[in-house]
Formats: structure tokens, sequence, C-alpha cells
């Protein structure tokens, strides 16, 4: 079974062990790589890290998500990762500028149990999509 890479980029504890217990609830094995500012993210990639899939909150502190975004976009690796953001705005505006940056997808936090279960099955077939195609 093919061990597939995701990269969190989170400043919440409980909010990243939510994302982890999500990614659980795929089924597929997973190495969860938690960053709680985009300066270890960047890092993490500048030094040749790879994901199959990027979750970024868009209110880090001290970070400028979107500029983040773009960052991630340029990496060798990360370029063509799937990007979600995993964020607490509902803001039009803020999914609007996302999904401008190239988010593939946009998920608004706190979940409920219904939410959580039905994320959990997008990010599988996200993830099992770039097997397809990658």
């Amino acid at each position: 079974m093919r061990m597939y890479s995701i990269v969190l980029i989170e400043d919440s504890e409980g909010d990243a062990r939510l994302v982890d217990e999500m990614l659980k609830e795929t089924g597929l094995e997973h190495g969860l790589f938690w960053f709680g500012d985009g300066a270890g993210a960047e890092s993490f990639f500048s030094e040749g890290g790879r994901a199959d899939l990027i979750l970024v909150d868009l209110h880090l502190p001290g970070t400028n998500a979107y500029e983040l975004i773009r960052f991630l976009r340029r990496q060798g690796e990360s370029a063509e990762t799937t990007i979600v953001a995993y964020t607490g705005s509902s803001c039009p505006g803020d999914i609007a500028r996302a999904m401008e940056e190239g988010v593939a997808c946009y998920l608004v936090k706190p979940m409920g149990l219904e939410e959580m279960e039905e994320t959990s099955m997008v990010l599988r077939e996200m993830l099992l999509g770039k097997e397809k195609s990658g």
C-alpha cells in the first residue's frame, strides 16, 4: 500500500489533531508533517521536502498565507501538489482569493462530525486521484 505524504501548516494543536483524525478516516497510509508556521513549511520544501497534499490555514500568525501559497507553487515538488485551504474564515473574499491563488478546495473550520466525515472522503479522493494522474 502506498504511503502518502501530507503537510499541514496550522498553528492550532487542536485543529492539527482533528486533521490527523480526518486523515486516519481516509483509510490510507500517510505520514503527517505538521508545521505551526509558514517559515517551517518553507524550510521543509526549500530543503527538498515533498508532499502529496498540503493543507494550509489562511490565518497563521506572522505569515501571509497567500504569499506562502505562491511560494509553494514555485517550489519544484510542491508546484504540482494539491493545496487545500483549511481556515476559520467563511468570508467570500477570502474564498475567492484562495481560489485565485490555486487552492483546490476551501474547508471552513470548525467542522461538525458529518462535515469531518465528508471531508475525509474528499481528501481520500484527492489523494487517490493524484495517484491515478501521477
